[in-house]
């Protein structure tokens, strides 16, 4: 049997009568037990049409003997039965019902995402759920679900946005400053100094991410985050700093192209030792697109020691950043299609939103 998390919401007409027959139909599976449901929580919509009605929210916990794919179907047919209608996203609804954890498994297909790629951002999925699951494991970040909501109290209102090259990350920052209720964090481009090092990475990595890391610490001072409440956004990831320290530019396989070992732990103790005094996300963004397009966005930009840079740099450059944002320590990851940067910031003041 599996152990399963679902999600529950409601905006319009009865909301309690229809959580409550969302409930009594799942409970009524032959092939799933109902093991917990949690209080109803009242929420303010998020996102979609203004206007729209609260939500009331809750989470249940079964088990079941049916696959990934049946529990889910079998909750998409209880919409159907309550009167579910799927025509505006976000939009107002008779009942939302989301599986958000199937046992510690991942799927990802044009049908179903589990977990639940919106959760960890979600206060009024994480409150509801912590009351009956909070031990349950969200394999994406190996986080409990009490962890995640505890989560979203102890750090700052700040999203970090990180990427390969070209994905446009200072374009994303600079829209979501536009608001006024967002302060950008915006990381200098030393053209000298890039220069440099794309001539002669091997000898001018230690160096440039040496600098690049003073920088960021000075920029992301916890000392300094004086409005913890207003939303920062920063155009780099603190992180990328052990990630760019394992790519360089130059034929080779991986291994032949990092840091030494010495040179490395040493970077590496001194990121460490910063890492405890400077602010870190709520949450990171993973913007990313196709090749071909983050190749024309560089050469559209004109840096001349850029040139360089082909499909193999940029792909040896996700794979390292990738590898950074596997690590426990990271938290939630909101991952963005890079070929639509408008549609990017809406989705991320979406989920910073839905923190709140």
């Amino acid at each position: 049997m599996a152990d399963c998390l679902i999600a529950l919401g409601a905006n319009l007409g009865d909301r309690v009568a229809t959580l409550e027959a969302a409930l009594a139909a799942i409970a009524a599976d032959p092939q799933s037990r109902l093991l917990a449901r949690s209080s109803f929580h009242e929420t303010a919509a998020i996102g979609g049409p203004p206007g729209q009605e609260p939500f009331l929210n809750a989470a249940a916990r079964i088990e079941t003997s049916r696959s990934c794919e049946a529990a889910w179907e079998l909750l998409v047919d209880v919409e159907r039965r309550l009167g579910r209608v799927r025509d505006v996203r976000w939009g107002p609804r008779t009942v939302d019902l989301d599986l958000l954890l199937y046992d510690a498994l991942e799927v990802a297909t044009p049908r179903l995402e589990v977990p639940h790629p919106r959760m960890a951002f979600r206060r009024f999925v994480l409150g509801p759920a912590a009351e009956i699951a909070a031990d349950m494991i969200h394999p994406a970040t190996r986080w409990t679900v009490g962890r995640l909501l505890a989560h979203l109290d102890t750090r700052p209102n700040y999203v970090a946005i990180t990427g390969p090259v070209g994905a446009g990350k200072s374009h994303l920052a600079s829209a979501l400053a536009a608001d006024a209720a967002w302060r950008l964090i915006r990381e200098p481009i030393a053209d000298e100094r890039l220069a440099a090092y794309y001539r002669d990475p091997r000898a001018a990595m230690l160096p440039t991410e040496r600098a690049i890391l003073a920088e960021r610490i000075e920029l992301l001072d916890a000392a300094e985050w004086t409005e913890p409440d207003a939303w920062a956004v920063s155009d780099f990831w603190f992180d990328q700093t052990l990630a760019f320290a394992n790519w360089a530019l130059g034929g080779g396989h991986s291994s032949q192209r990092r840091l030494g070992d010495e040179a490395y732990a040493a970077l590496s103790d001194e990121w460490n030792a910063a890492a405890a005094h400077v602010a870190r996300p709520k949450f990171v963004v993973w913007l990313d697109g196709p090749n071909e397009v983050l190749l024309e966005r560089i050469a559209a930009r004109g840096r001349e020691y850029e040139r360089r840079l082909g499909a193999r740099e940029l792909d040896d450059l996700r794979a390292a950043l990738a590898e950074r944002l596997r690590r426990d320590d990271v938290g939630p990851v909101l991952r963005l299609d890079a070929t639509r940067l408008d549609w990017a910031a809406v989705e991320t003041r979406a989920a910073a939103d839905a923190m709140g």
